[in-house]
């Protein structure tokens, strides 16, 4: 759900040649990855146990547990070993994992109000700055529970952000982070697309303002994930299906919207190309 997401994907059926699955669970234990969490207060993180499942049973009928915490990597290998049934990853997060266990395959997405996710490296307008070089040894803020804008800001930096610019302020308000630059708090903030269009609706004065210096490469959506062969092909597409009516009652809206989802949609037919395209650009971290 929200920074969960932020997560739900286009399966890849079973073909004749996989072996058969395992018997399908009663309960079916679905990971969260650290990151979708991290900006969540300890009683939205504890709701969550709650909330999802809660989600699950009404509109894909299936009983389901939580279990949160765990990098891509251990989420990966959990998924793999049938400790989790499914798992819930950022896109570029989910791009790493599979890369180490390639039987990985994305189910459905969870979308927010844009689609496609891009970090943004901001500044004020009259700032006189053009880019990352400009800021070397300034202020900034980053946001911190979206793996794309760290990410984005360690690029831009060639390495360590906290090592090329002043100071790396970590924050979850997307306001306070673009309100800081105008306030002269920070020089420049890394936030996405999401955010700003947030903020133009928010202090469209405000807004006008600002400046997107640098804009990153698209990163893929969050995910909801299985293993190949470990459930069975009906409980994926009833979980699945039922996953993609979830934004049609106010009831799911309201419990999708306090995680930022808009909305779980089915695998775009090039998303295995937005995966590898993201690996190239932002390769697994050395563990």
């Amino acid at each position: 759900m929200k920074n969960l997401i932020a997560a739900s994907l286009v399966l890849a059926a079973l073909g004749a040649g996989h072996p058969a699955p395992a018997d399908d669970p009663q309960v079916i234990k679905i990971g969260i990855v650290d990151s979708l969490i991290r900006d969540l207060s300890p009683g939205k993180q504890k709701l969550l146990e709650t909330e999802f499942p809660d989600l699950v049973k009404e509109f894909t009928g299936f009983n389901s547990m939580v279990s949160q915490g765990g990098d891509p990597f251990t989420g990966g290998m959990k998924l793999a070993a049938g400790d989790w049934h499914l798992g819930v990853f950022q896109g570029v997060e989910f791009a790493w994992a599979q890369s180490k266990e390639p039987k990985l395959r994305p189910l459905t997405i969870a979308v927010a109000r844009q689609k496609s996710i891009q970090a943004l490296l901001v500044a004020g307008k009259d700032s006189g700055f053009t880019g990352f070089a400009d800021l070397k040894g300034k202020d900034i803020h980053v946001l911190s529970a979206r793996e794309h804008c760290r990410l984005f800001a360690d690029k831009g930096a060639g390495g360590d952000a906290r090592e090329f610019f002043g100071k790396v302020l970590p924050t979850n308000n997307t306001e306070e982070a673009l309100d800081n630059i105008l306030r002269g708090k920070v020089h420049a903030s890394v936030v996405d697309n999401a955010a700003m269009e947030s903020y133009d609706e928010l202090q469209p004065g405000r807004f006008k303002r600002l400046k997107a210096l640098a804009k990153s490469e698209a990163f893929p959506a969050a995910v909801i994930a299985y293993s190949e062969g470990a459930l069975s092909q009906p409980l994926l597409d009833k979980f699945r299906d039922g996953m993609l009516r979830a934004n049609q009652t106010d009831k799911g809206r309201d419990a999708m919207a306090s995680f930022r989802i808009a909305a779980f949609e089915v695998v775009p037919k090039d998303y295995a190309r937005q995966l590898a395209d993201i690996v190239k650009a932002y390769p697994p971290p050395a563990k």
